[in-house]
């Protein structure tokens, strides 16, 4: 009986701690996008692609900062308890050292091949990565089933991070304060998590230093991930970095906004994967029953998906003219291309599951590389030869290779691979229809 309470009590934390999750990232999402969209209509497509720029560059080594404890370091966390003193400083301390080398880096590129205003709004952004290592109070959390505590501070970091920015709006502020702003972000949440964390004294009592030993064993364990990282960021930042390399500062904002516009919804298809994938995983003894939910919920998400896209693709121009306004013109062809990628990312979501499921997660891995390649590749070609709109088709092409075609290539994943040719063909509704009629007429 005890064990049925405890079990019991642990599933509600579990229940209590996912709601927590999905609230403060889906208030911080909603958050995140208006406030964007003022900034960009603020600052106009020059400005705007400067900012877009100096993220995305120092996006693509925050996985190198990071050094992929957002995995490692929760289940070590996990597993060690009594080491977690420990554990936390060693983590945080090893994160510290990164960022400021990697950080040393970036301001020594800016300063030598980009132009002076240019290389300073970098050189302040790229400060965000000293403030990483507080990361590792989140991942406390997260060990211990205690959202709700990061949450509480990620909503008062956005509280903070709006009243500042709408701010800098209302007294007509220039592009270096908005740098300014965005690296505010990272105080402010290195402030509320420490707060949070030294209030409650969640380690009070624990030994607390440096151990050479488990130093050793996280960065063994996480290098891995680190240059997994390092291709799902190139993946998804190369584009905007690419742009500025070879088209201008305006192209980047034009391109940023149809991104993020078309992007906005992601968090629809993640939380319905992540939520209903565990319940299909209940049905894998039953192989027929468990692949037709992955299919059901496949053709589900890439309907959404083809029904946004086609959203776009009619009524862009209207939509990016009342959202961010006409200076944004550029934006309207690149969103009725980059949309079409949702209907990919959907696939990838779902099949991802099904390679952590099926044991392939090398598969993962080489699937986001040969994404990352044939991003870089495609954008070099296209951008050169049709601008801004080449890029957006260049991530459509890396996409459709990643999540689809390159399931074709291995005997392991040619299954999931006809999963997604039935969802793009429509067969699974076909079926139904043909069943339907059967049922009715004959």
């Amino acid at each position: 009986m005890p064990n049925v309470i405890n079990n019991k009590i642990k599933s509600m934390n579990y229940k209590a701690n996912t709601l927590w999750m999905l609230s403060e990232r889906v208030s911080r999402l909603i958050f995140v996008f208006f406030i964007n969209v003022l900034i960009a209509r603020y600052l106009g497509p020059d400005d705007f692609g400067i900012l877009n720029y100096a993220i995305s560059l120092v996006g693509l080594l925050v996985p190198v900062s990071m050094l992929g404890f957002d995995v490692v370091l929760v289940k070590e966390l996990v597993v060690h308890k009594r080491l977690n003193g420990i554990l936390l400083y060693t983590a945080f301390s090893m994160m510290f050292v990164v960022s400021v080398v990697v950080v040393l880096f970036i301001w020594i590129f800016a300063g030598i091949f980009e132009k002076n205003n240019i290389a300073i709004i970098i050189q302040v952004y790229s400060l965000t990565l000293l403030l990483n290592p507080a990361y590792v109070i989140d991942y406390f959390y997260q060990a211990k089933v205690m959202a709700k505590y990061s949450a509480i501070a990620y909503f008062l970091q956005s509280i903070f991070s709006i009243s500042f920015k709408l701010y800098l709006l209302s007294i007509d502020a220039d592009l270096y304060w908005f740098a300014i702003a965005f690296f505010m972000d990272s105080v402010w949440l290195l402030i509320f998590l420490g707060c949070v964390f030294f209030i409650r004294k969640d380690i009070a009592g624990k030994k607390i230093g440096f151990n050479k030993t488990v130093a050793y064993v996280l960065l063994r364990r996480s290098l891995p991930l680190v240059f997994s990282g390092l291709m799902v960021i190139v993946y998804m930042r190369i584009d905007q970095v690419m742009l500025m390399w070879m088209v201008g500062e305006s192209a980047v904002g034009a391109y940023a906004v149809a991104v993020r516009l078309s992007e906005a919804w992601y968090f629809v298809p993640i939380a319905i994967t992540a939520s209903l994938f565990p319940m299909i995983l209940n049905h894998k003894n039953t192989q027929e029953k468990y692949l037709k939910s992955i299919q059901r919920l496949m053709d589900f998400l890439v309907y959404m998906s083809v029904s946004i896209a086609f959203i776009f693709l009619l009524f862009g121009a209207q939509i990016i003219h009342f959202i961010y306004g006409s200076e944004y013109e550029a934006s309207v062809a690149i969103i009725a291309v980059h949309a079409w990628t949702g209907v990919f990312v959907s696939l990838g979501l779902v099949s991802g599951k099904w390679l952590v499921a099926e044991n392939l997660h090398s598969y993962t891995f080489y699937r986001t590389l040969s994404g990352a390649v044939i991003n870089i590749l495609l954008n070099y070609i296209l951008i050169v030869k049709f601008g801004v709109l080449g890029a957006a088709v260049a991530t459509l092409v890396a996409q459709i290779f990643a999540a689809f075609i390159f399931d074709v290539f291995f005997t392991k994943t040619r299954e999931m691979f006809v999963m997604k040719l039935t969802t793009l063909l429509f067969l699974s509704i076909i079926r139904d229809v043909v069943a339907y009629v059967k049922k009715y007429t004959w």
